[in-house]
């Protein structure tokens, strides 16, 4: 009768060293809610700053665009004296640079790491300039040209577009191209009034400015979409004279 009693004694504590193993195993395996980090005692009563982290491992290549990055990132507190001068702070930030282009990442982002400019491809510095400026083409700045709807495809350019600048002088008879091929960053309308903010380089950008100033009558024609990246960012010489 005792041997049955041990026997059922053990069966009984091999059953709740079973559960119990289970139960360890499936907390240490099961994915944690993602926590603010910190970096030594007592940082948590200090002076905090909101980081992205990936909320989930993203394989090196991975496409990162507006829609995707606030599901793919989520903002966490650090303790503001270790939070990265180039890491981005909040998804509305990361998305706002990525409307003007999707990004890709350039090494694997494990699940929690903080996302920095330099893992997108293209980005430097996010946190020191506008969503504009992080968008803006190599060697290029930023132009606004005000042209007529019927001057720029009526009104159907949209930011993302690229574009060939021509211009004619009111003395004169021949159209001349300011631009070969320029990335169209931001548009506007207010009324009849159309504005459309290109990359150009510097000396494009000033005799834009200087035909603006002598009222040019300036065109923009609407090129295929998706040029290749060379295409894209080749601003310099262009057609001009």
């Amino acid at each position: 009768m005792s041997a049955r009693i041990y026997l059922l004694a053990g069966t009984v504590l091999a059953v709740i060293v079973a559960m119990g193993t289970a139960l360890v195993l499936s907390a240490h395996t099961t994915e944690r809610p993602l926590v603010a980090l910190n970096v030594g005692p007592g940082t948590e009563t200090g002076p905090q700053a909101p980081v992205l982290v990936a909320t989930r491992t993203l394989p090196a290549g991975s496409t990162i665009s507006a829609t995707s990055a606030r599901s793919l990132f989520a903002a966490v507190q650090v303790p503001a004296a270790a939070a990265p001068a180039t890491a981005f702070s909040s998804p509305n930030q990361l998305a706002g640079v990525l409307r003007f282009g999707s990004r890709r990442t350039i090494g694997t982002l494990a699940r929690g790491q903080v996302l920095l400019a330099s893992m997108l491809s293209g980005l430097v510095y996010p946190q020191t300039g506008s969503a504009l400026a992080n968008a803006l083409p190599p060697n290029t700045v930023a132009t606004t040209l005000a042209v007529p709807p019927l001057d720029a495809v009526n009104g159907a350019i949209a930011s993302g577009d690229t574009v060939e600048v021509v211009y004619s002088v009111q003395s004169g008879t021949q159209a001349r191209f300011l631009t070969d091929a320029s990335l169209v960053l931001a548009t506007s309308a207010d009324g009849h009034a159309y504005t459309y903010t290109l990359a150009l380089t510097p000396a494009q950008a000033a005799l834009a400015a200087l035909l603006q100033d002598q009222g040019a009558v300036l065109h923009l024609l609407l090129l295929p979409s998706r040029p290749s990246l060379s295409t894209a960012q080749s601003q310099g010489g262009g057609r001009a004279g």
